[in-house]
């Protein structure tokens, strides 16, 4: 099925899924991290360290088994609403 999206010939349909999982991050809506990751191609150590806080914070958001590095890095993060997503997450790997 995804050979059959990726060589459709409209690219609405080719585009169809990474315009939906970029939507879901720029409304702060919870998404895989492995859709992460094929919408954006880029590995999530790349995409915890995105120049986009929105994506930043999707990271957040989803990725539950990070590296202490990352996690201290969202933690730390500049822009509020990454810090805030990393606070929010249900395995955030905080104390309330």
């Amino acid at each position: 099925m995804r050979r059959r999206i990726a060589e459709h010939p409209d690219p609405a349909i080719r585009n169809a899924f990474t315009d939906f999982v970029r939507d879901m991050v720029d409304r702060k809506v919870q998404i895989g991290i492995v859709d992460l990751e094929e919408a954006y191609g880029q590995p999530r150590m790349m995409l915890a360290s995105a120049p986009s806080p929105s994506l930043r914070a999707a990271v957040a958001r989803t990725w539950h088994d990070r590296p202490l590095t990352v996690q201290m890095d969202l933690l730390a993060d500049p822009d509020p609403q990454v810090r805030s997503a990393r606070h929010r997450a249900q395995e955030s790997g905080c104390p309330a």
